[in-house]
């Protein structure tokens, strides 16, 4: 309860301050020195109610990140080539296109084995009180001597080894699951 009350007092010299600075605005006028003094009261009041609601608040010790877990067991889970997995493409109005089967896992177009930017020094340039040399980051060719981004989406190989890319929604699971609709394209057996 007493946090309630100091951060409505906070509240309150804020609005205070917010009217007495859109006063001060919309007058065209200088700040007297009354309405200067009152700002920097103001200023102060809230500063310290602040300082009073960081000390009073103690954070909390944690002993175990589940979001880090989470993350590493995802990593683990994710990064084995023979695992199974089922994606589900979704159309942009929510129906299901097509469920696949994918082998290992799903992967952005836009992630490379080489980093896409490159650092170039200008030498002896021009700063204004000397000269000196100017990193400036430009764009680093792919592996294939290339520039630029791919489009947006994922890619990844289905169990016979097919290459597949999407750019749209979808949903994958490591479950394999049940729809009361039909997709829209259904895959031909072979």
């Amino acid at each position: 309860m007493k946090k309630k009350n100091v951060m409505k007092r906070i509240g309150i010299i804020m609005s205070l301050v917010l009217i007495s600075i859109m006063f001060m605005g919309n007058s065209g006028c200088e700040p007297t020195p009354m309405v200067d003094s009152a700002y920097n009261e103001a200023a102060k009041a809230n500063e310290d109610a602040i300082k009073n609601v960081i000390s009073n608040d103690t954070l909390p010790t944690i002993e175990r990140s589940l979001e880090r877990e989470n993350i590493k067991r995802r990593v683990e889970f994710i990064n084995q080539a023979d695992r199974i997995g089922y994606l589900y493409l979704i159309s942009d109005n929510g129906q299901l296109i097509k469920e696949v089967q994918v082998l290992g896992k799903v992967s952005s177009l836009n992630s490379y084995l080489t980093p896409m930017e490159q650092i170039e020094w200008f030498r002896s340039v021009d700063i204004g009180d000397g000269y000196g040399d100017v990193p400036i980051v430009t764009q680093a060719a792919d592996l294939d001597g290339t520039y630029g981004e791919n489009a947006e989406g994922i890619f990844w190989f289905t169990p016979d080894e097919v290459y597949q890319e999407w750019s749209g929604m979808y949903f994958y699971s490591s479950e394999r699951m049940t729809f009361t609709t039909q997709p829209l394209l259904i895959e031909q057996i072979k």
